[in-house]
């Protein structure tokens, strides 16, 4: 299934993180990416034909963070200055929303939301 949103490939995704980002059966395209990263977690899912996108960190059973956007726009790969993440822009009627999710060296989220 082929849409207009850019998403990192999986190769692309395979050598930034050390694992493969898996196709749920939940979704019609529903990807999945979990990495670890010292004794946290990153649950990262993109749908590009829902245009969704959902992003986790946990430590153990505990939820740090869990984010959920519709209007997905594109994702991006951020490798740059020691830092690997991945950047994510979505728009909605109100507002436009950019998600920097970073993994390495440390696991965090930032989110920036503007509204018109």
């Amino acid at each position: 299934m082929t849409t207009d949103i850019p998403v990192p490939s999986t190769r692309d995704l395979t050598d930034a993180f050390g694992v493969a980002p898996v196709l749920l059966d939940e979704g019609e395209a529903t990807y999945l990416l979990e990495v670890t990263s010292g004794d946290a977690e990153l649950r990262f899912s993109y749908d590009v034909v829902e245009r969704s996108v959902r992003a986790t960190i946990s430590r153990g059973a505990a939820n740090l963070v869990d984010l959920f956007y519709e209007g997905l726009d594109g994702i991006s790969l951020i490798t740059e200055n020691s830092v690997t993440g991945l950047s994510v822009w979505l728009t909605g009627p109100d507002h436009t929303t950019r998600l920097t999710v970073t993994v390495f060296p440390t696991m965090h989220i930032h989110s920036q939301v503007l509204t018109a």
